[in-house]
């Protein structure tokens, strides 16, 4: 298309009571073949797009707008940068002009903005198709690139400069950045105003709330053309399959060879790829060598559920997965392993399906000890409802109890328990929380139970009270007698010996037998809260880790809570313990967000000074030769420098620097973790249907295979690169350690524990022999163990908690053998200290 043939008009819209000019070309022509232009963050509006006009057919009519301060557009009152406003004015251009029958273009934010304004029932009929280029909308966090543009606008004086290091960020090939590009960057730039609207709009980047952006693009019923750049740094090609489960009507297109605008870097291969779909033909275009193609998603009827992650992601005719990277050292043991990967990959070709998400089967083989469970701490709770505190700890214990269980009865999360099977635990749905108070002595022994039934359930009718202190008493009783048995089986043998004994009770009708029954199985599921005071009487004491081998859940449970008051009883602190096998820790730590923030506190934790004796690490023993450590560090060193590398070195790791992918670096560091594969959980992205929960999956990672003693810092960069890969191809669920989780939930237990015990180096080899686990907004995060991790596991929490010195720190919390704690300790003290002395070099120097 000639652009001469482009009129730049002007149209006033009122968005929100007030009015806004929209700059914007027009190439006339038939309304059958209009293509509506949205432009993402740019600077230079919709002539970022002129190349890509250019290869365009005559016959179509061209329409691009300039949204709020971009390119040549003018507020009139204020300026608004957010998606959600640009959707606003887009829905409102659309009408003013009388457009309909459109083909939609949006590029970055302009995408996302499009898919915003399809959610109007106004609109959504005037768009019969809709092109997405890399567009924003999934990112799970702020792209590198965005975070990082305030600054590279101010970097370089000179605005030619600047509008190639923007172009550098887009292109895959730099070779084809041309003189006009630059010059059309530069002309723009060359406005202050434009260089503080584009830093601001980088700074108020942000997602739309996940699951309800999810769900309205379930209601999208228009042909979708995904078109991506496969070496996008800004928004990886794994989105483009996300959006591809999302979209029902929906066609992958990835061009291999280019960066985050395909429309700069490729226009005459983007032109024939969008004027095919826009007519719905191909006839004329070529796309071998260029575009890798994948089949449109299936209809998706009203009503009908698909998993994500299975169905939907089979359909794709995606690269095939090579499970040979999941072996590291070649031995006997690992052939034999990964034969048997094979094996499961063909029966699974034959249609053999799991029951469950592979990770959540992983748990109830490899979590099913009592050490596997984690602790979520939550400080300083304002738990009262009255002006003053209560007078006493009894009536404190009342208050808090009644006030955590009607919290409790609202979380959905928390309605399940844990089912004994064979070789393995399940999880099952409960239908009551239940509060159960008790009290220990110091040889972990019960001394009393008081129960605190569902205030939302009808209470026992048929049992007496007397009956329910009789059969609390026998539980106690019981418990006591099965102290000394192991912790897989204690809780099953209290629970049949409970049986034995209600049935042997005496001139009691059918209806009390069957509460009776109810009973024991509600104390069974409940959630276990303990009780102790005094807790402020040094920080030390306050943040100390409950001895929960000592305070047992005795029973099925997810919650096992202790609590802390203070001596005035005017605040508490709560440590939440969480069977691992029905839930995880992200979650959870959103929920204890959510507590917190309607309770309220009376100020912010703050952990100890970090040179003082209160800081010293913390030991305490598990039980089975296993302990936990916990220490707190000074992260600070680490996040200067991790600022540092994402500045420099962003482009070149395809994605920012990850402080888990910099502390295991960091540990690899140390000879004894030096050879180690770690394990990282990764919280896969929120489902697409609202009522389906959330999963995990996992990352296998060796860093000494990208140790080059010679050049530390390309190692570094090398490792980082690949780490940012697996974690964006697990949550689309197309990882080789996705399909393993997954291959493994198809067999029965025993051929797990056959290999632990025949071949454990071999498991090791492939699963991993150490872990790392971080929700970064908990104050302090106890780390679980599963049988797999023979070095050990750790967990950490918020980086940045104020100490009482004014700095900051994190907690590291470890589990695992006594001789194993003292290297995790000298270690994570190098994390600190040390970190800038692993790259090799000053960072800023280039390899």
């Amino acid at each position: 298309m000639n652009i001469e043939k482009l009129i730049g008009r002007e149209l006033i819209i009122s968005i929100g009571g007030r009015n806004q000019i929209i700059h914007y070309c027009d190439s006339g022509g038939a309304d059958k073949n209009t293509i509506l232009f949205v432009h993402g963050l740019t600077p230079s509006g919709w002539t970022c797009f002129v190349p890509l006009f250019q290869e365009l057919p005559d016959d179509f009519r061209i329409i691009a707008p300039n949204f709020s301060e971009f390119g040549r557009t003018e507020t009139t009152d204020g300026s608004e940068f957010t998606v959600q406003y640009h959707a606003a004015v887009l829905q409102e251009f659309i009408r003013a002009l009388r457009l309909h029958d459109l083909t939609v273009v949006g590029h970055f934010t302009g995408g996302e903005t499009a898919l915003l304004a399809m959610q109007s029932e106004k609109i959504s009929p005037l768009v019969r198709r809709l092109v997405l280029i890399n567009s924003s909308g999934l990112c799970r966090n702020v792209p590198a690139p965005v975070a990082g543009l305030p600054e590279l606008l101010t970097r370089h004086k000179n605005p030619a400069v600047t509008a190639y290091a923007l172009l550098r960020l887009t292109f895959a090939d730099p070779g084809k950045i041309t003189d006009e590009m630059i010059a059309r960057g530069a002309a723009a730039l060359s406005d202050p105003a434009t260089i503080d609207f584009l830093a601001t709009a980088a700074k108020q980047f942000k997602q739309p709330d996940p699951i309800e952006f999810q769900r309205e693009l379930g209601n999208i019923a228009v042909p979708v053309l995904l078109l991506w750049g496969g070496k996008d740094i800004v928004t990886d090609s794994g989105d483009a399959f996300a959006f591809h489960r999302l979209l029902a009507n929906s066609t992958v297109r990835i061009l291999k060879e280019c960066g985050h605008t395909p429309h700069l870097e490729a226009p005459a291969v983007t032109a024939g790829l969008l004027a095919g779909f826009s007519d719905n033909t191909t006839a004329g275009f070529d796309y071998d060598k260029t575009v890798v193609e994948l089949e449109s998603a299936p209809a998706v009827t009203a009503g009908a559920k698909t998993r994500r992650h299975s169905d939907a992601t089979e359909l794709l005719r995606r690269p095939k997965l090579t499970m040979s990277r999941l072996v590291d050292h070649w031995t006997v043991g690992t052939t034999v392993v990964f034969l048997f990967i094979k094996l499961l990959q063909m029966l699974k070709k034959f249609g053999m399906r799991a029951e469950e998400n592979g990770w959540r089967a992983a748990t109830g083989i490899f979590l099913r000890n009592e050490y596997s469970k984690f602790l979520l701490g939550t400080f300083r709770l304002r738990y009262y409802n009255a002006y003053m505190p209560p007078a006493d700890g009894e009536e404190a214990k009342k208050q808090l109890i009644r006030k955590l269980s009607s919290f409790l009865c609202n979380q959905g999360s928390y309605y399940w328990a844990v089912e004994p099977g064979v070789m393995k635990l399940k999880r099952r749905r409960v239908f009551f929380i239940d509060v159960v108070e008790a009290d220990y002595d110091e040889d972990g022994r019960i001394v009393r139970l008081i129960p605190f039934f569902d205030p939302r359930q009808q209470g026992f009718q048929a049992l007496t009270p007397e009956m329910i202190e009789r059969t609390m008493n026998r539980f106690v009783q019981e418990y006591n007698a099965l102290r000394s048995r192991s912790d897989r089986v204690r809780p099953q043998e209290l629970f049949l010996r409970m049986k034995f004994w209600a049935g042997r009770i005496k001139n009691i009708g059918v209806p009390a037998r069957m509460e009776l029954k109810m009973l024991l199985d509600r104390t069974m599921t409940a959630t276990f809260i303990h009780f102790d005071f005094n807790c402020d009487e040094s920080l030390r004491k306050r943040l100390r880790t409950p001895d929960l081998k000592k305070h047992k859940h005795p029973g099925w449970g997810l919650l096992n809570i202790f609590c802390r008051f203070t001596a005035d009883l005017s605040e508490t602190d709560l440590w939440f313990q969480y069977h691992h096998v029905p839930v995880d820790g992200m979650p959870m730590q959103e929920i204890l967000e959510k507590l917190k923030q309607e309770w309220g506190t009376a100020g912010e934790i703050s952990y100890p000074a970090l040179t003082s004796q209160e800081a010293r690490p913390e030991v305490i023993y598990c039980g089975d030769r296993i302990f936990r450590a916990r220490l707190f560090v000074n992260f600070e060193p680490l996040l200067a420098l991790r600022r540092e590398l994402n500045r420099q070195y962003a482009t070149r790791m395809e994605g920012a620097a990850t402080v888990a992918g910099m502390i295991i670096w960091g540990m690899m560091q140390h000879e004894y973790f030096r050879d180690n594969k770690f394990l990282f959980p990764v919280d896969l992205t929120a489902p697409d249907d609202p009522s389906q929960e959330r999963e995990l999956s996992l990352v296998f990672i060796r860093p000494s295979k990208y140790w080059n003693e010679g050049r530390p810092l390309e190692s570094f960069i090398r490792f980082q690169r690949e780490f940012n890969r697996m974690i964006c191809a697990t949550r689309q669920g197309r990882s080789e350690s996705y399909e393993l989780l997954e291959l493994y939930s198809m067999i029965h237990p025993i051929f797990y524990y056959t290999a632990r015990y025949l071949m454990p180096a071999a498991s090791a080899d492939i699963l991993g022999t150490m872990g790392l686990s971080i929700l970064k907004n908990a104050e302090i995060f106890v780390s679980p163990l599963s049988d797999l991790q023979l070095k050990g596991f750790m967990a950490i929490g918020n980086l940045t908690v104020p100490t009482a010195d004014g700095g900051t720190a994190g907690a590291v919390s470890i589990c695992a053998n006594r001789e194993q704690i003292k290297y995790y300790i000298r270690a994570i003290s190098d994390l600190s200290e040390k970190y800038r002395g692993f790259l090799g070099r000053n960072v800023s120097t280039a390899e």
